[in-house]
């Protein structure tokens, strides 16, 4: 159910592409580099995880990029082993020609490739046989993050020094904003060991991190604000096996304790909370149902009074036309999920009735499973299994289908004494309504306390707010 954070968390480790933002520099500088591989020893709160690996070799023409990963870990009991290998070709100065990404989880197998032309971009999925194929313009070409360390020396390494980059991401198909500082020399711990070390500070996607050069600039260390950290290991220090015993339940890792229990939350219909420590900044904290009542501290209601429609539109509605749009995950398009949907309402002309009648089906034909994956509704609708995520990319393409404006919620949700992080679906059938397809609920009860919408691009905004939101419940009824 509630893994999101572990796939964007991916996301971060594997990005595929930084872009320097210079104006009056189109062209980048080759950058000289040699032939060099790195072993890097992935932690999660101080527990091993997994690994991850990079390969940098030279061509006629540039270089030619390798990077894997392997995550172990267990989610709601289950283990789950993750493999992500990328394969890309640059040009002498490290911007992208072409990638390739193969993800591989117990849920299945995603494929993702992607050609760079100037601005322009050409982005495929493969799935059922066939790619699915989006033509894109970005900003500038593409720069991958294996270069950084380069980047930043040829910029200079100066204390004080601040740049701005873009990474995009093969992924969330998403270009994220990254700004940071070089501090200068520091001391650092690898394991027990004080190492000094050049630190340079990181905002990636609202979130801090911070770089750590040795005295020949290559990465040693890298810490986020979740606890993640990367550690520069030999190649068997990196492939060690996890014992189960030392795995970690990433479950628990990330619910927010609640200061008083909430004794049945799916019944809960009005909720009053007070959120500290959060950084608002790209957030979407208020809808039709969920409403900012005090900013000092930040103050939260969530009132299911205001999800009351006397006349809901008939079927089709024609606003908010881009969440009617089908996407690469969301296949609102696939003529299975037209035929589906149309079979779920039958003749039903009512969007409250069909929204309800959809997300019914979805509840009762997934099977509930923890799953690692990059969800994808033609996918969950050929598999009927899945959490959080497979429902709510399911219900969002079955919707939109239909001429149901459908978004993607996430944010957190009650169960008794703690919040924890999970995703829903916001449909519009006059206002804006949370419905949860995972429990059926049609609409969400109120401890569903959205911090984000949008699909998965948007979601990796959340982590920032990972192991440093605390939360007081007010009052519910």
């Amino acid at each position: 159910m509630r893994r999101f954070l572990l796939i964007v968390s991916i996301i971060i480790v594997i990005a595929i592409g930084i872009t320097l933002s210079r104006s009056g520099q189109p062209r980048v500088k080759p950058i000289a580099v040699e032939e060099s591989e790195e072993w890097m020893g992935v932690y999660l709160k101080g527990k091993k995880i997994g690994y991850s690996y990079s390969r940098i070799k030279g061509t006629e023409t540039g270089y030619e990029i390798e990077n894997r990963i392997k995550w172990d870990l267990y989610v709601m009991g289950a283990r789950q082993t993750i493999n992500a290998y990328v394969s890309a070709h640059t040009d002498s100065g490290f911007q992208l020609s072409d990638f390739y990404l193969d993800f591989q989880s117990p849920a299945g197998q995603k494929r993702v490739k992607g050609s760079f032309r100037g601005k322009s971009f050409e982005l495929s999925v493969y799935e059922g046989g066939n790619w699915r194929t989006e033509h894109r313009t970005i900003s500038q070409p593409p720069i991958l993050p294996e270069a950084l360390e380069k980047l930043l020396l040829r910029e200079g390494l100066t204390p004080g020094r601040k740049f701005h980059l873009y990474f995009f991401d093969p992924i969330t198909q998403a270009v994220q904003e990254v700004s940071g500082e070089v501090i200068g020399k520091g001391t650092t711990r690898i394991g027990s060991e004080p190492v000094v070390a050049t630190r340079i500070d990181l905002t990636v996607a609202g979130m801090p991190a911070t770089l750590w050069l040795d005295d020949k600039n290559r990465m040693i260390k890298q810490e986020t604000s979740y606890g993640m950290v990367l550690i520069r290991e030999d190649r068997a220090q990196a492939l060690a096996e996890i014992k189960p015993e030392e795995a970690m339940d990433i479950i628990f890792l990330f619910r927010v304790k609640a200061d008083q229990p909430i004794p049945n939350p799916r019944r809960v219909r009005y909720l009053k909370v007070v959120l500290t420590n959060l950084d608002t900044t790209g957030l979407d904290l208020e809808d039709d149902i969920q409403r900012i009542v005090a900013t000092e501290p930040l103050t939260l209601e969530i009132d299911l009074n205001r999800a009351r429609i006397a006349h809901p539109p008939t079927l089709p509605i024609t606003k908010f036309k881009e969440s009617l749009r089908p996407s690469l995950y969301i296949q609102s398009d696939d003529p299975e999920i037209i035929q589906t949907a149309r079979k779920i309402v039958r003749e039903e002309k009512s969007s409250m009735e069909a929204a309800r009648l959809l997300t019914n089906w979805v509840y009762q034909n997934l099977q509930k499973r923890a799953t690692a994956s990059i969800p994808s509704a033609r996918e969950v609708l050929r598999d009927r299994c899945g959490d959080c995520n497979e429902h709510a990319v399911l219900l969002a393409a079955l919707a939109r289908a239909l001429g149901i404006p459908a978004k993607i919620y996430v944010g957190l949700v009650n169960l008794g004494d703690a919040f924890y992080y999970h995703a829903w679906n916001g449909l519009y059938l006059g206002r804006w309504i949370p419905v949860d397809a995972t429990y059926g609920q049609f609409p969400a009860d109120a401890t569903h306390i959205k911090l984000k919408e949008g699909g998965i691009e948007e979601q990796v905004k959340v982590l920032k707010v990972v192991d440093k939101i605390t939360l007081k419940v007010v009052g519910f009824e």
